[in-house]
């Protein structure tokens, strides 16, 4: 058995910055700092970051995107504190020499602040990290330890069009599994085990299936993934038994009522502060043998705006939904 630990954020919502600003992103320069020098500190011990989407605030304006962009990849010219990308500068994940495995989110397919989906730009600046086929995309380099391996593959699920989200007012927050897409996925998943048969397969989307489920209120209604059902159902047939995503803002970790066999890791938002969202980031253990993922645990830090830094708050498993 070998233990594959992964970093886990989400929900950045990073924006461009200056005078110009169209509106104030709820993103934190400071949370997004103290990220990147955790995971620069911990590197050693970290085998892949993970970001389930949302990278950028409005994924249409290009300054939004390129500074989503410059997080994961810019490199550093401090060499006193690698992780800022100069003195005082913006921080950046690219010193780590980590892999990172990332997928868009709602917010990184708007066209403007009217919301409305179908951005393009995410595709066209993440390109080294998202290189997808019908809204599906992994990295063929297998993260190896010990012995075995495991692949990220990640599916967008964000909205074509705003008719699609059940009616042209109430598509804000939701996402969509098409028909296409889904049968696009599991012949993904049929080329990888072909290809790649000792790798266990990890699978990241942004939109929380079953979240009506373990969400309340207006949450429950306007962060559903439509057709989730298909979704969890090609989960079954395929033997995954893990799902890494965001878009909720809130810390939960449960099994899938549909599939009890399939694990679902909500991040919560990682750099926005908010009293009803959850600040946090994960380490994700899973524990891999003979190709599959047999057990996980998830240890949380959470802001903590006495000491300016996350703090551990525990580790947990998934549970069930009630």
């Amino acid at each position: 058995m070998v233990l594959f630990r992964l970093l886990h954020i989400s929900d950045l919502h990073i924006a461009e910055s200056g005078p110009k600003r169209y509106r104030q992103s709820k993103c934190e320069l400071p949370l997004l700092k103290e990220i990147a020098r955790y995971a620069y500190k911990y590197r050693d011990n970290i085998d892949c970051i993970l970001i389930s989407g949302d990278l950028a605030d409005i994924g249409g304006y290009d300054g939004d995107t390129r500074a989503a962009l410059s997080f994961v990849s810019s490199p550093s010219t401090h060499n006193d504190v690698p992780w800022l990308i100069h003195k005082q500068g913006a921080p950046t994940l690219a010193t780590n020499d980590l892999p990172v495995r990332l997928l868009p989110g709602n917010h990184d397919r708007y066209k403007s602040s009217k919301r409305f989906p179908g951005s393009k730009l995410f595709d066209k600046h993440f390109g080294k990290y998202w290189n997808d086929t019908n809204g599906i995309s992994y990295n063929q380099e297998t993260i190896k330890k010990g012995g075995e391996s495991i692949i990220v593959l990640c599916a967008d699920f964000s909205l074509r069009s705003e008719w699609d989200g059940g009616s042209p007012i109430g598509f804000f927050g939701k996402g969509r599994v098409y028909n296409d897409q889904l049968e696009t996925l599991k012949e993904t998943v049929n080329n990888i085990k072909k290809d790649a048969p000792s790798s266990a397969i990890l699978l990241g989307v942004h939109f929380a299936p079953e979240s009506d489920k373990v969400l309340s209120g207006i949450n429950q209604r306007n962060l559903k993934l439509i057709n989730d059902s298909g979704l969890l159902t090609a989960t079954v047939q395929h033997g995954i038994n893990f799902l890494f995503c965001g878009h909720t803002h809130k810390s939960i970790f449960y099994k899938s009522k549909h599939n009890p066999c399939l694990e679902i890791h909500c991040c919560g938002t990682s750099s926005c502060l908010s009293k009803k969202e959850d600040t946090t980031f994960h380490l994700l253990d899973l524990y891999v043998e003979n190709s599959k993922i047999i057990d996980s645990e998830s240890h949380g830090y959470r802001w903590d705006d006495k000491v300016m830094s996350f703090v551990f708050t525990g580790k947990k498993e998934a549970s069930a939904i009630a």
